[in-house]
């Protein structure tokens, strides 16, 4: 969706696809790196609450997977 189609826009129990670009530092370490995603409020710019299994993420964050460096 290339950022043109806002979280403020979704409709419940929409799916679409967006793929991100990430730049990474030329000198990150190798490892693994968990990848998490976060929702902002548009007009306060505050996180808001994400919830895992009925209790709220204590980062408001949900877990998507794990970037590995090689």
């Amino acid at each position: 969706m290339g950022g043109e189609y806002p979280a403020r826009l979704w409709a419940a129990g929409e799916v679409f696809s967006e793929t991100v670009t990430l730049t990474l530092p030329a000198d990150l370490p190798p490892g693994e790196y968990p990848v998490q995603l976060g929702l902002y409020d548009f007009a306060g710019g505050v996180r808001l609450p994400v919830m895992l299994d009925s209790l709220r993420s204590p980062t408001d964050t949900y877990p998507v997977g794990v970037l590995v460096v090689r």
